[in-house]
């Protein structure tokens, strides 16, 4: 019984002492979980605290953003403002200069204001992607010609860097679709420029075909190849990078490069890259790269197709052959068409003139417009067109006459060898451009085609009654000054509400209306012109004049009829004004002799 009782206080003892140990056991672990729970808390606070200062860096970045952002676009606008009076002037000094090498500094001061306007663009376009403010517009446009003076544009930077620049847009491309043909624009724009930029010899190829069947949506490919030296890696977000160093270029071709690749990414598509080019000759240059991406548009509903009217943008790449005994006169000729991006070859006499023709006929390419001296020594500018008239191969170019002296009989002679205009010298450059512009714009052969004179080109430009709205005085000044040149009447004012009076004072044909004015703006002044149902957009063409691109929309929506962006280009405001000459005129009861 007392082995028993040892045996039970025994088994008790060890049963305490392990509550004991268990009890000492739990207090250690309990500290040491108190511990770690204090010290887990404590992350946890400074990890709250690190997300909250994240938070406000964010928020601060954010703000930073937006206050850049807004900081571009007023430089924008206010650097626009003086470029547009700087470009306006030159070009109004350009036609008033006299001496050869007057118009050579002005020429380099109009080249560089474009070249700096060029450069401001492509700020402000990625200053736009980089701020999120992007916003994809859908509106329906012709697609070719859409892309019709860039592509020229860059066609005439290849051939003076000494590359061919090839494109083609499949023939089972609609024309008329519905989408944002000024973002599709500048990403092909950049994605040639750079190509052009880094391409040293050899060919570029821009080609555009559908890859989707017929339908109410179109997807369309764009593919670009060059033979430049390449692009190294395989990450192309690292390559599109501006701040990389990558792909070996400089920062101003990096970032029509990044801009491009956002643009498309922004459009919905992806830009894809090969390097080296699939199909790439060793001989004709680098190992080249192939860009690629495929966007999405909608079709319009098939309409009867009207002629568009030629533009200043559609004679760029024309060649024309100048035939002028006199050096100042064919220098003044040459000048006038290079003004307007048109390729000016001269010559002394009309054996100097068949003799550059043949060479050029033997190379394949052929003269669409001459614009020869009547009057010359030995073989006279009816000679000379007689005799293309006698060859196959000259038969097509067409021929503007200009004549010091008219004499009886030369409307009969122009008539009879099928001379497209006949004018008189010195000729003023806003009618060689109106002559210009009418010959290559007719290109339906006639048996008894009409003769282009000064008084033909003077009746058509009937004057315009037009109200220009501009806050700026010397903006104001200059296109006010080109205006009454050409003839037209104008009313200058200097804010939308003065416009708004204005309108309902007097009749007017055309108004010219800036955007950002004090008192009332562009777009409300032009949206109270629309309420009164007397000036609807057929009666009352209304153009915005705006130093922010992203003011197209707002301006169309607004009741506008286009776009002008400053700075504003003269052979631009001349091909406007023409237009709405011409609508006036297709509305007039009587007939215009054209």
């Amino acid at each position: 019984m007392d082995r028993v009782l040892v045996l039970i206080l025994e088994i008790a003892f060890i049963f305490f002492s392990l509550l004991i140990l268990i009890r000492m056991i739990i207090r250690s672990h309990t500290g040491y979980l108190q511990t770690r729970t204090e010290e887990l808390q404590e992350h946890i606070a400074d990890h709250q605290q690190t997300q909250e200062e994240i938070e406000k860096a964010r928020l601060h970045a954010e703000s930073i953003n937006r206050v850049k952002s807004k900081l571009l676009a007023n430089m924008n606008q206010e650097i626009r403002t003086p470029m547009n009076e700087i470009l306006g002037m030159t070009e109004l000094a350009l036609a008033a200069a006299v001496s050869q090498e007057q118009k050579d500094y002005l020429r380099n001061v109009k080249r560089s204001t474009l070249a700096l306007m060029a450069l401001l663009n492509e700020i402000h376009d990625f200053s736009v992607i980089e701020s999120g403010k992007f916003k994809r517009e859908h509106f329906p446009f012709s697609f070719r010609d859409s892309l019709e003076s860039t592509l020229q544009r860059l066609t005439m930077e290849a051939d003076i860097n000494n590359l061919t620049l090839t494109c083609r847009i499949d023939d089972d491309v609609p024309d008329a679709l519905v989408g944002d043909p000024g973002r599709v624009r500048q990403a092909v724009a950049d994605l040639l420029d750079y190509s052009v930029k880094t391409t040293d010899a050899g060919t570029i190829t821009f080609h555009i075909g559908r890859q989707s069947p017929p339908g109410d949506n179109l997807s369309l490919n764009f593919t670009i190849q060059d033979t430049g030296p390449g692009i190294g890696g395989d990450n192309p977000i690292q390559i599109m990078d501006w701040s990389s160093n990558s792909n070996g270029s400089s920062g101003r071709h990096r970032l029509r490069l990044a801009s491009a690749y956002h643009m498309v990414c922004l459009l919905g598509g992806e830009l894809k890259l090969e390097s080296p080019a699939p199909i790439h000759d060793a001989k004709a240059g680098g190992p080249g790269t192939c860009y690629s991406f495929t966007l999405q548009f909608g079709v319009q509903e098939p309409e009867e197709s009207v002629p568009s009217p030629p533009t200043v943008t559609s004679l760029a790449g024309f060649e024309v052959l100048v035939v002028d005994d006199s050096p100042d006169d064919r220098q003044t000729i040459m000048d006038m068409l290079a003004l307007w991006d048109m390729k000016p070859v001269g010559v002394k006499n009309a054996v100097e003139a068949m003799l550059v023709m043949e060479n050029s006929r033997q190379a394949g390419r052929m003269f669409p417009l001459a614009v020869i001296d009547a009057n010359m020594p030995e073989i006279d500018g009816f000679a000379l067109t007689e005799e293309m008239q006698r060859s196959d191969h000259f038969a097509q170019t067409r021929v503007i006459l200009l004549a010091a002296a008219a004499m009886k009989g030369d409307g009969q002679r122009c008539r009879g060898l099928g001379i497209a205009a006949y004018l008189p010298k010195p000729i003023e450059q806003s009618d060689l451009l109106q002559a210009v512009m009418t010959v290559l714009g007719n290109n339906t052969p006639s048996a008894n085609p009409t003769l282009i004179t000064r008084h033909t080109l003077h009746e058509n430009r009937k004057p315009l009654r037009i109200l220009l709205a501009e806050d700026n005085a010397n903006n104001l000044k200059v296109v006010f000054r080109i205006l009454r040149k050409w003839g037209h009447h104008v009313v200058g004012v200097e804010n939308g509400a003065d416009a708004v009076r204005q309108v309902l004072a007097q009749p007017f044909d055309l108004i010219l209306m800036d955007v950002d004015m004090p008192e009332m703006d562009g777009l409300e002044a032009t949206r109270q012109i629309r309420r009164d149902g007397r000036f609807d957009a057929d009666l009352l063409h209304i153009v915005a004049m705006t130093g922010s691109p992203e003011n197209q929309t707002p301006a169309l929506e607004a009741g506008m009829n286009g776009v002008l962006c400053k700075p504003i280009r003269i052979d631009e405001l001349y091909v406007l004004i023409k237009n709405v000459a011409a609508r006036h005129a297709q509305r007039t009861p009587q007939p215009v002799e054209t």
